[in-house]
């Protein structure tokens, strides 16, 4: 049995992901109009969401910065370190689900 060879999305077709994503196209259907995997697609998604939140958390943290609020940079900082762990261990799908539930 032949193995497939992997296809890996460009920069230009994971920028259209993201933008279909956000119009309401399934992941699975996203797959199937590129000839990827779902995961492949899920990987994308998620990454978008988790570079979100960071973002907004840097920007969080700044502002905390700036008004010398310890308990808010306290907070700031956990949710940083959770993300970094999300990232860092490759969590499943649920698990990743589970632990950005506390940013929304």
């Amino acid at each position: 049995m032949a193995c497939r060879k992997r296809k890996m999305l460009n920069l230009e077709q994971r920028i259209d992901v993201i933008k279909q994503h956000d119009k309401g196209v399934s992941c699975r259907a996203l797959a199937q109009t590129l000839n990827v995997g779902k995961t492949q697609i899920q990987k994308i998604i998620t990454d978008r969401a988790l570079s979100d939140c960071d973002n907004s958390l840097q920007t969080l943290m700044d502002y905390a910065l700036s008004f010398n609020n310890s308990q808010l940079l306290d907070d700031v900082a956990n949710c940083l370190d959770i993300i970094s762990t999300i990232q860092r261990s490759r969590a499943s799908k649920a698990q990743q689900s589970t632990m950005l539930q506390f940013f929304k």
